[in-house]
């Protein structure tokens, strides 16, 4: 028996593909290949500069030009847009565009996909040494925080665990993601955390509070997965988004900080370090950082120490 013909409206056919669309693709995917075969990037880098490059191509070439026409007034236009649009990029932020497009026009040039020479002309605005200070919440917000997680609910749970580990560890987002079921010693009490950039492992005594939310995720709250990595979504997925986690909840505080992303509370830990007396050297080293101008930057912070400097009596030498 045949079924009536239906008298609904037939599906509209989706829009194919622009050329320009697979071409900034098959650019992408070449790139970060080279970026993981012949570099040797680490996953964060990469995806960073992936984001950074796929912005940039959409922009410019989505319109159906190549990069062969590519010059560096376009460039140049690209990046001052980036900072004079409503809260525009910093001088930073776009030293760190102006970082990801380099390569990508270097690699491009080897390819014949854009005029060689295009990425040494490119340049970024100077950032000065030292020149912003990291603004995170105060360890009184962090507390604060911490309360709103209170509760029974699995999603409070699980926001308790990751958050007592950004601001009390300073980890990241990325190394919170890819914590593993095997990096937590419970016999030892020891944390073992993979740096997310530099794939280097840090070795952190494991606190009680920090293991106790933990656990209390695991038992009560992680799926039944196969799963190894810590954090999960409730279906039992591998958590991937730490930000939506992170930034209503600090936004629920209504503090005056800019940013109210994780990296807010890795602020917030190297700033409590630093009021507790610990050196910049120990606090690089529980941050992670590579160079010693990323923790310097910490030491403008420190109001009470700078002013005992001020005070010195420096008696008959004036």
């Amino acid at each position: 028996m045949f079924k009536p013909l239906s008298t609904t409206q037939p599906a509209v056919p989706s829009q194919p593909r622009s050329d320009a669309a697979d071409r900034s693709e098959s650019w992408l995917a070449e790139f970060d290949d080279y970026m993981l075969n012949e570099r040797g990037l680490s996953i964060a880098t990469r995806r960073g500069r992936r984001s950074v490059i796929s912005r940039f191509l959409s922009k410019m070439v989505a319109a159906g030009d190549s990069l062969t026409c590519l010059t560096i007034r376009d460039v140049d236009a690209f990046l001052q847009s980036l900072g004079e649009q409503q809260g525009g990029y910093s001088r930073a932020s776009l030293q760190m565009v102006a970082s990801c497009l380099r390569p990508f026009f270097r690699y491009g040039a080897t390819r014949g996909w854009c005029s060689t020479g295009l990425a040494e002309a490119i340049k970024s605005p100077r950032v000065y040494s030292l020149d912003s200070v990291p603004i995170g919440p105060s360890w009184g917000e962090v507390k604060r925080l911490l309360a709103l997680t209170e509760g029974r609910k699995p999603t409070d749970i699980r926001a308790r665990a990751i958050l007592m580990l950004l601001a009390i560890y300073g980890l990241r987002a990325g190394e919170v993601k890819q914590l593993r079921l095997d990096d937590f010693d419970w016999n030892r009490e020891l944390l073992s955390v993979s740096h997310s950039k530099s794939r280097r492992t840090r070795m952190f005594p494991l606190s009680r509070s920090v293991g106790d939310a933990v656990l209390l995720y695991i038992r009560q709250v992680r799926p039944r997965t196969r799963h190894r990595e810590v954090f999960l979504t409730l279906d039992g997925r591998p958590l991937k988004d730490i930000y939506m986690i992170v930034s209503p909840r600090l936004r629920r505080l209504q503090t005056d900080i800019p940013h109210h992303g994780p990296h807010a509370l890795r602020h917030a830990c190297a700033t409590h370090l630093l009021a507790e007396g610990c050196s910049l050297k120990q606090i690089g080293d529980q941050l992670g950082h590579q160079d010693a101008d990323s923790t310097r930057i910490y030491a403008k912070v420190d109001i009470s120490g700078l002013r005992k400097v001020g005070d010195v009596d420096l008696g008959g030498l004036l």
